[in-house]
């Protein structure tokens, strides 16, 4: 009975053992690509660029995150008596693969060029009110001189 018991117990662990090998093994197959990350800085904002999605080819999601840079400490209000925005996040779609350039391990410098494009009018849109992402159609006219990217619906 002892060794049936131990036998049993046995199985059990070497199954578990077992299922989170392969659920390893799985995780790394569906690995997210590593996300692209750039910069852009103006005396009065700061922005983070940001690409999403996942390996392979499609629409790539570009989001940018800005906010207002001030040494002052004090939140500025408006005629309403109502605090003025200090950051606002927009995400913007478009589809690089169709890029040569960007499939050839430029990836980065097409955000660099790309957030430059976006980020000084999504800088200047933080002092209207809601701090509205901008609109329109967004080319590099560099690396990837025929990919536009709009604002995500």
């Amino acid at each position: 009975m002892k060794i049936v018991l131990f036998l049993a117990l046995l199985c059990i662990v070497t199954y578990c053992n077992a299922s989170d090998r392969q659920r390893e093994r799985v995780n790394l197959r569906v690995k997210r690509a590593s996300k692209i990350k750039v910069q852009f800085s103006l005396t009065n904002c700061k922005c983070n660029g940001y690409e999403g999605g996942t390996q392979g080819g499609g629409p790539r999601p570009f989001r940018i995150t800005c906010k207002k840079v001030s040494k002052k400490k004090k939140t500025k209000k408006n005629k309403n008596n109502v605090p003025t925005p200090v950051a606002n996040d927009c995400t913007f779609i478009g589809n690089p693969h169709t890029c040569s350039d960007y499939n050839n391990n430029n990836q980065k410098k097409f955000y660099d060029e790309l957030i430059d494009v976006i980020a000084p009018k999504q800088c200047g849109n933080l002092n209207l009110a809601g701090a509205p992402c901008p609109t329109g159609t967004f080319n590099t006219k560099k690396t990837c001189k025929d990919i536009d990217y709009t604002k995500n619906r």
